[in-house]
Order: structure tokens, then sequence, then C-alpha cells
């Protein structure tokens, strides 16, 4: 009996053992879990909190690129602008002076033509093989003007263009122009040319003016209207170089250096 009861107290002991250690082993568990959770929260904190601080970085960022980039937009538009307004200017500036330079070539190349003529509708070929020559005499024959010798002196003469291409065209004759020696031949022609009602010859109409650039011959192609109409009212005018349009009414004279002033000049005397 007693070996069972010490027996009976030895499983006891060794029970209460077990289940002290079993209680032992519940509580390191429930300590480990909460470390672990609170290491979790820990890191989780930390890292959000580092993130948080990297976005506010990268939006600092953005924010100062998007203002670089506006800024950036304004001075170049500025540039643009200013490069421009400046080349508009020189653009100006440039046309101001092409302008000044066509002029002064119009001014050179009338001066060359100065003591030019300019004979149309005359018959092609009937100058022979020296126009030189033949217009020396056939001038004042054809004005009947009076000259030393029957002849007027003339430095050159020559068909306009090529008469291959005439004839490709179907026209049937070439101006020619005329070099007198000096301008005052020059005028003494043109004189007596516009002294005859008609210049026909070998039964066509001849024209005889004084030789002048394109850009004056176009200027004065804008008077031709206005030309008619003041031929029928029986106003008197005449065209002084290079294309001033004198008037010529009662006592007194006017000039116009444009079309539009002739022109305007036209309507107020045709209200009278």
């Amino acid at each position: 009996m007693a070996e069972n009861v010490v027996t009976r107290k030895k499983e006891k002991s060794k029970q209460a053992a077990a289940l002290d250690q079993d209680g032992d082993s519940g509580s390191d568990g429930l300590d480990t879990e909460r470390i672990i959770h609170s290491i979790t929260v820990n890191i989780t904190a930390a890292v959000e909190d580092k993130f948080n601080k990297f976005a506010e970085t990268l939006d600092a960022i953005a924010s100062k690129v998007h203002d670089n980039s506006v800024r950036l937009g304004e001075l170049e538009t500025r540039d643009t602008e200013d490069k421009v307004s400046s080349m508009d200017s020189k653009l100006v500036s440039y046309a101001k002076k092409v302008e000044e330079l066509k002029k002064k070539l119009d001014n050179l190349e009338n001066r060359s033509r100065r003591d030019n003529i300019i004979v149309t509708n005359l018959p092609e070929g009937m100058e022979g093989q020296q126009p030189v020559k033949f217009f020396e005499s056939w001038l004042p024959r054809f004005l009947e003007q009076e000259c030393h010798d029957g002849q007027v002196n003339i430095d050159a003469a020559y068909r306009l263009g090529s008469k291959e291409a005439f004839t490709l065209q179907q026209q049937q004759t070439r101006a020619v122009i005329i070099k007198l020696h000096s301008f005052r031949d020059k005028v003494r022609v043109l004189s007596a040319a516009k002294a005859k009602k008609q210049l026909l010859s070998e039964g066509r109409r001849v024209s005889i003016q004084q030789d002048l650039s394109q850009m004056v011959r176009q200027k004065r192609h804008g008077l031709n209207h206005i030309c008619s109409a003041l031929l029928q009212r029986g106003t008197k005018f005449n065209m002084l170089f290079p294309n001033t349009f004198r008037v010529y009414f009662g006592n007194g004279t006017m000039t116009f250096s444009s079309p539009q002033q002739a022109q305007d000049y036209l309507n107020s005397i045709s209200n009278e």
C-alpha cells in the first residue's frame, strides 16, 4: 500500500510539472506574437513615413519642373516674338532698300535710253543691211524735217527681238530702236513727229515715241483712260518725264504724279 501511495504521488508530481511546462510555453507564444506585432507596426509606420516624405519630395520636384517648363515656354515665346519682330523690321527695311534700288536702276536705265526713240509698225526689212545709214536719211525725209545735208546723226539702229521669234508668234514687224547722236536731235525728231497728224509708211500707220523703261511705260499706261477723257473734253495735257501728268486749263496748269491724283481731278471737273 505504501508503495502505491508513493507511486501515485510521483505521478501527480510529474503531471503538475508537465502542466507547469505547458503554462510556460503558452506564455512564451503570446509574448512572441506581441513582439512580432509591435515590430510590424513600427516598420509599417516607418515605411509609411518614409514613403510620404518621398512623395512630398516628388511633388516638389514635379512642381519645380512644371514652373521651369512654364518659364522656359514664356522665354521661348518671348524670344520667338522678339525674333519675329526683328525679322519684320528687317524685311520692311530690306523692302525699302529694294524699292530704292529699283528706282535707281530704273533711273539709270532711262538715262541710258535718253537719246533713243522707238519706231513701231515699220515694214520688216525695209532698212536693209545698213539700218543706221538708212534711218539717217529716212527720218528727216519721212518727218519732212530740215537737217544739214538732209541727214540726222544716228549712233545705232536695230530691231527688237529675233525675226524667227516674231515669225513664230505671227507678228509681222518688230519695233526699231534708234539711238540719236544727241538729246537735241531726239527732241527735234519727236517734235516733228508730233506736228504731223498722221504718220504713214507704205500704207502703215507708224508711231514714233521716246524709248522708256518698262516701269515708266506701265505707270503711263495707267493714265491712258484719263488721257482719253481729257481729249474728249478738249483739255490740253502732256506727259513729263518720267511719269508726271500736266493738265492745262484756263491760264493755269496742274501736275499729277500718280494716276489716282489725275483721276480725282478728272472726277472733280466732271461734276462741274
